[in-house]
């Protein structure tokens, strides 16, 4: 019962009024209660929560003034430095190691460069003076071996005598040369038909060909190494024997004169005579 009386009476003050401290409800082992700041040893801690209902919390009061910074504490002083202790003696001195004194052996050779960029060239220097003339060597002023001989050269027409043309072809018979001065070439052919072919052709630009006939005749005062010129006989669409005699003049820029008679046939229907299915035979003169 007094137990009951002193919980009731302790629950009571706190929920009065509490001290502005904090405080704390501490109960011994004979159940009596204490408001304390802190449990003795052997109290217990006590929640007041747990006599009865809380009451109502009360308004909060006003927050009290900040109380002034305390005062900074002294910096304590420093101590003082301690005297620099004496310098140690000095150690005798080691013994002088193997090979002190002596070159080592030569370390392996290290790998070439690269090539350095060739320098500019150096001014040419002056000409030096003639050196003397070497003794006269063996055999001067003998007659050497004879050399090999030329070529042939194109045939000409002084004396008299001239180049003879002579085409006598059966019939697919490829181009051939019929002449050549050097700087005129005229190549003769005959296809599978029979039918003869002449070209001229100029190695020099800027020449002049006059050819006339009983057949159409050919001119050209500018004749040049690209154009050839087609110089084959002809009578007509409706002929089955093409057949003329001619007179060919060529003369070129250097000087050099052809002139050249010659007889042309080309049988297209038929050959000539055995196997002949083209002709052209004749002289040409070179001046």
């Amino acid at each position: 019962m007094r137990t009951g009386v002193m919980a009731a009476v302790a629950v009571a003050m706190v929920g009065a009024a509490l001290p502005a401290r904090a405080v704390v409800l501490c109960q011994k082992k004979s159940g009596a209660l204490f408001l304390r700041d802190a449990c003795k040893r052997k109290e217990t801690q006590v929640d007041p929560t747990t006599f009865g209902t809380t009451g109502a919390t009360g308004a909060t009061g006003p927050t009290g003034p900040t109380g002034p910074a305390g005062a900074a504490g002294l910096s304590g002083a420093s101590g003082p430095t301690g005297a620099a202790g004496p310098t140690g003696a000095a150690g005798p001195t080691g013994p002088v190691g193997p090979g002190a004194g002596a070159t080592g052996p030569t370390g392996p050779a290290g790998e070439t460069g690269p090539t350095g960029a060739t320098g500019l060239s150096g001014a040419t220097g002056p000409t030096g003076p003639a050196g003397p003339i070497g003794p006269t060597g063996p055999g001067v002023g003998a007659t050497g071996p004879t050399g090999p001989a030329g070529p042939t050269g194109p045939s000409g027409s002084g004396g008299g005598g001239g180049t003879k043309l002579d085409f006598r072809a059966a019939a697919s018979t490829p181009s051939t040369m019929l002449f050549d001065s050097g700087k005129l070439q005229i190549t003769a052919s005959c296809d599978g038909t029979g039918a003869l072919s002449l070209i001229a052709t100029t190695t020099v630009d800027h020449a002049t060909v006059y050819s006339y006939g009983n057949g159409a005749d050919f001119i050209s005062d500018d004749f040049v190494i690209a154009t050839p010129m087609d110089i084959t006989p002809s009578c007509g669409p409706d002929c089955l024997i093409d057949e003329e005699s001619r007179s060919f003049v060529y003369t070129e820029p250097g000087g050099q004169v052809v002139t050249i008679e010659y007889q042309a046939v080309r049988a297209t229907a038929s050959p000539l005579g055995g196997t002949v299915a083209c002709l052209v035979s004749g002289i040409a003169f070179m001046l």
